[in-house]
């Protein structure tokens, strides 16, 4: 089971008690062009939509595609923008010390 923010959205906007329901998995599964067992599946928290799909559902139930990323995923993802924001501020301290103008030296 994968709980991800978007699976508890896409759970809310097809469930016809919800005061948040959109449409049938039905009708999104003919939207997407899927079976309604495959939207049933992502409901469930047994699988997790492929990349399109999680485009296709923002566009249609307005449910942002990151919000399909587990913590462990968001993890990997924040590690990597710090590791590259570390690496750009190395390399820019590095390169203005190499554009300093050279020092005269002594005869």
């Amino acid at each position: 089971m994968v709980r991800t923010k978007a699976g508890r959205a896409l759970a809310r906007a097809v469930d016809p008690s919800s005061n948040r329901f959109r449409m049938s998995q039905s009708a999104l599964a003919r939207m997407l062009g899927i079976s309604q067992p495959s939207v049933s599946e992502w409901v469930r928290l047994r699988s997790r939509p492929e990349p399109h799909f999680r485009d296709a559902l923002e566009i249609i139930l307005g449910i942002p595609r990151d919000d399909w990323m587990t913590a462990a995923e968001r993890a990997v993802v924040a590690g990597a923008a710090r590791a590259m924001r570390a690496l750009r501020s190395f390399e820019g301290e590095h390169a203005a010390h190499e554009c300093s103008p050279a020092r005269p030296t002594s005869p």
